[in-house]
């Protein structure tokens, strides 16, 4: 982001930040105003909810555990 629009470490870091927000308050909407299916529909559907909230919370808690965006850590030198 910050080659593509020109802007410094910070304006880059807050845009994907807002990017990534707003994306996650769409699935939380989407999931939100799901309707409830029969049978086994709704538990395949539940299951593949489940998995993206997973997915999610994995890449956040990667986000945080990985070098590569330890920015402060890795400028340091």
């Amino acid at each position: 982001m910050k080659h593509e629009f020109n802007i410094c470490d910070q304006e880059a870091i807050e845009k994907a930040t807002d990017l990534v927000n707003d994306e996650i308050k769409k699935f939380l909407i989407v999931q939100r105003l799901m309707p409830t299916f029969e049978g086994e529909m709704n538990e395949r559907v539940q299951k593949y909810v489940d998995g993206c909230k997973t997915w999610i919370s994995g890449n956040h808690d990667w986000g945080f555990q990985s070098y590569r965006y330890k920015f402060k850590q890795r400028f340091k030198k």
